[in-house]
């Protein structure tokens, strides 16, 4: 279930916090597909801090990886918007503006 997560490099407390919030889990775990891509690609452009957006900004991973990728893609370059949300992962809150 959730737990399978720890396969793609979230961490035990991270998914000890999901499993806290019932919808959080919930949510994920009817998405688990699209949020595994979503992990990868994440971690594919080079994003570090995924184990505190899953867990500040939870509706990320129940899209689809290619709606994600058209979101980054409309940003600034790719690896300014990485940097941006690597030195802060709040930033990624500019992807939705």
């Amino acid at each position: 279930m959730i737990d399978s997560l720890l396969k793609c490099g979230i961490s035990k407390k991270t998914i000890d916090k999901i499993s806290e919030n019932h919808s959080l889990e919930y949510n994920l775990w009817c998405n688990l597909d699209d949020c595994k891509q979503i992990i990868e690609y994440l971690q594919s452009i080079g994003i570090m801090d995924i184990d505190n957006l899953l867990i500040y900004k939870p509706d990320i991973f129940v899209e689809t990886k290619e709606d994600i990728e058209t979101l980054f893609n409309k940003k600034m370059s790719i690896n300014e918007f990485v940097n941006l949300i690597n030195d802060n992962y709040t930033n990624i809150d500019l992807l939705f503006e």
